[in-house]
């Protein structure tokens, strides 16, 4: 089905979506599918691994270029006065589903501190292309923007893992950025290590680190988390405590890191939870990533 060039109105194309995911399939009993709200247990709806070269071709062929930039990637200088978010490094910022939505729906979400991307109306300036694309382009297009990574580079899926995303968009509104952003796959883990700077001198800052599942961005609680900062021959070990806030749940603790500082290694243990048979010993392999500071 995937091989057919034929433009999909945007609920069938929802439906078969969620059909061809067939490669992460839920086996579930007909009584539990109904007894949680007509989904299984843990269910999330999850877009099938798009091709992000294909969805470039994509990107290019629909001139999304002439609204949105996206530098280092080859496009020509936007030549019109329509404008769109600035791209560049959006990938590790939102899930695929979000630029999947985004795509079919440009009024589904509206950020109103971003006059400039809506219309007299209160509406979004972005046209709709649901007539104009397959099920296939739509799909890589998604893979293709979640792809992005800083700088416009390839992102950690792209990349097959162990890419370091550095720099990050200033232009994005809406994100607070403190430092550069360090977000990095290993093994099963999506890590992300973020560092607010301390109000004042001789306070320590917050040091915080995200870890998901790679696979399905699900954040993953009950791991032993430690955090070792290196600087010269010196290096301190702190550990990591679980913590929810408005960004979900993290794993931080207050700490000075100072600029000087070479590096900071995320050193992630076994989970201290039992792990379901079908999940085969996932989460019990000790992981180590480090950033450059």
């Amino acid at each position: 089905m995937m091989r057919h060039r034929v433009a999909l109105p945007v609920g069938l194309a929802l439906v078969l979506v969620a059909a061809l995911a067939s490669a992460g399939s839920i086996r579930v009993k007909m009584h539990d599918l109904h007894g949680e709200g007509g989904v299984p247990p843990g269910w999330k709806f999850t877009l099938p691994a798009g091709d992000p070269a294909k969805g470039k071709e994509v990107f290019a062929a629909l001139e999304c270029y002439s609204c949105h930039i996206v530098e280092g990637q080859g496009f020509p200088d936007k030549a019109t006065d329509k404008t769109g978010p600035q791209l560049t490094g959006m990938g590790v910022h939102h899930p695929a589903e979000y630029f999947a939505e985004a795509v079919l729906d440009p009024n589904a979400v509206i950020v109103e501190d971003a006059p400039e991307w809506v219309g007299a109306d209160g509406r979004s300036t972005m046209p709709s292309y649901n007539d104009a694309m397959t099920l296939e382009q739509w799909i890589n297009l998604v893979a293709y923007l979640k792809s992005l990574g800083g700088g416009g580079m390839p992102g950690p899926e792209a990349a097959g893992g162990g890419h370091e995303v550095r720099g990050g968009h200033d232009m994005h509104a809406g994100h607070e950025m403190h430092g550069p952003v360090r977000d990095k796959t290993v093994g099963e883990y999506r890590v992300r290590l973020d560092y607010t700077e301390p109000e004042a001198e001789n306070r320590p800052g917050l040091l915080a680190v995200s870890i998901t599942d790679a696979a399905s961005g699900h954040a993953i609680p009950y791991l032993p988390v430690r955090a070792r900062i290196a600087l010269g021959k010196k290096a301190r070990t702190v550990s990591l405590a679980p913590v929810i806030g408005s960004e979900g749940l993290r794993y931080a603790a207050a700490v000075a890191v100072p600029d000087e500082a070479d590096s900071v290694t995320v050193l992630v243990g076994a989970a201290t939870v039992r792990v379901e048979s079908a999940e085969r010993g996932k989460y019990r392999t000790p992981r180590q990533v480090s950033f450059e500071w």
